[in-house]
């Protein structure tokens, strides 16, 4: 025997999640004002199952003497789920340019030190091999600094070499020939 019960509606409304409760047999004893006793399937299972038209879960109460049914139309399932979507991808369209404008302000203020070093660089005469300061640089920078200090070191000290060679090869080329002009000036 089949007799079930329909709750109420307090107002007129759809309801996107629908219920039944039935006993051990199968018999429904309660229904909601607008479940459709179509959409649950015959199914004893306890968890979810799905229908062409609805997602339903299915729980034992009352040490398996009645089961309770609900279900939900799979268009509203759609409908949540590109809702959800939507409403977590849309502060990403936002949040993103945001972001790189704000990534690039940050690596454009920290550049201006490089950039300080660059000009420091590019500005010195030809001669000018003084080291290149390392003040205010971040940590990042330093070792290169660092290394363009010791590779002028290096050139200045390969440069005072050669001076001094140059120096010292003209003093030691001028004695022979001081000593070969006057005896040249007498042959001609």
């Amino acid at each position: 025997m089949q007799s079930s019960s329909r709750v109420a509606a307090l107002a007129p409304h759809e309801e996107l999640l629908t219920y039944r409760i039935i006993d051990a047999q199968g018999n429904t004893l309660l229904l909601s004002h607008d479940a459709d006793i179509n959409n649950f399937p015959q199914s004893r299972s306890v968890g979810f199952n799905t229908t062409k038209t609805h997602r339903i879960y299915r729980e034992a109460a009352i040490s398996g003497s009645i089961y309770i049914e609900v279900a939900e139309p799979l268009e509203h399932r759609i409908e949540a789920v590109e809702g959800a979507l939507f409403a977590l991808l849309s502060p990403l369209f936002a949040l993103i340019p945001l972001s790189l404008l704000w990534v690039w302000w940050i690596v454009r203020r920290s550049m201006r030190t490089v950039d300080r070093l660059n000009e420091q660089i590019e500005a010195r005469g030809e001669g000018d091999l003084s080291p290149v300061s390392t003040n205010e640089l971040p940590f990042e920078i330093c070792p290169i600094a660092k290394s363009v200090n010791l590779l002028m070191e290096r050139l200045r000290r390969v440069l005072d070499a050669e001076r001094g060679f140059a120096a010292n090869s003209a003093h030691e080329l001028r004695t022979p020939i001081a000593a070969a002009l006057p005896w040249h000036k007498h042959n001609v």
